[in-house]
């Protein structure tokens, strides 16, 4: 009986350490391949990962400069890299990033300069919305 309830301890702690090794190897690769200020935020089913980086503005460049990447965690690659000035990320849903920005030139066409203000990203496919997402 005690060598059943070992080896039950010893699979619930090895259960709880994929979680750890997983989070782990996520900021080790941030680290490796981004900024050591990045804020990593993981989608709901934690298969990519948000990362990013706000820089405030100086006299010279006024505006926070946000630099961020999607990674896929399954792979543990980057799988787009974008730098927008004036400008905010964040998960949309399990599918989706949001990025609503500043343009930095205007357009007469209200309609375009929306659609540089928001859009969203799909991650799987990297394609670029200005509509909401289904």
């Amino acid at each position: 009986m005690r060598v059943i309830y070992i080896l039950f301890l010893l699979l619930i702690a090895s259960c709880s350490g994929v979680k750890k090794n997983e989070t782990k190897f996520i900021d080790t690769f941030v680290l490796a391949n981004f900024s050591e200020h990045a804020i990593i935020v993981s989608n709901s089913s934690e298969t990519f990962a948000l990362c990013y980086t706000i820089q405030k503005g100086t006299l010279m460049q006024p505006g926070n400069r946000l630099e961020y990447i999607i990674v896929d965690v399954a792979e543990g690659k980057i799988v787009f890299r974008e730098t927008k000035f004036n400008a905010s990320v964040k998960w949309y849903n399990d599918l989706y990033i949001k990025v609503d920005s500043s343009p930095e030139v205007q357009s007469k066409s209200d309609d375009v300069n929306r659609q540089m203000k928001v859009y969203y990203i799909n991650v799987k496919t990297l394609n670029k919305l200005t509509d909401l997402p289904n």
